[in-house]
């Protein structure tokens, strides 16, 4: 049985063969650009390249499609942490949180992004509200 482009594509991710498997992400999202995963999957590609910018933009756009999965906000805040918009970082971890309160990689990107601020003052009170 052949296998799709998107399996393919995700075979290729796991492999950490980022450009590879972005360049078929970038094909499939030309054909289909209402699926939330291909652009968390592209974004997550394009972190991994180191080009945060272009991840911002796809998780962004996965964001807005489905505002309802916290591993797209986890992401998300992790691509604006690492671009040093801290602001963006901290406001979308906490959305993470508030969907799902159990997301320990939320909690654990907002400690960094508040020690990269020295900010425990604001670390203290979020936790303290979930």
């Amino acid at each position: 049985m052949a296998q799709s482009k998107r399996d393919i594509a995700i075979m290729l991710m796991r492999k950490q063969r980022f450009d590879e498997a972005l360049d078929l992400f970038k094909e499939l999202l030309s054909i289909d650009s209402k699926d939330d995963s291909l652009f968390y999957m592209a974004g997550q590609c394009c972190r991994f390249l180191g080009d945060l910018k272009s991840a911002i933009t796809y998780l962004e756009n996965a964001v807005y499609i489905n505002s309802r999965e916290p591993a797209y906000f986890l992401a998300l805040g992790i691509a604006y942490q690492l671009n040093k918009h801290f602001d963006n970082a901290i406001n979308t971890l906490v959305k993470a949180i508030e969907i799902d309160n159990d997301c320990v990689l939320a909690y654990n990107s907002l400690a960094l992004t508040q020690k990269k601020l020295a900010n425990w003052n604001m670390l203290f009170i979020i936790t303290m509200r979930g």
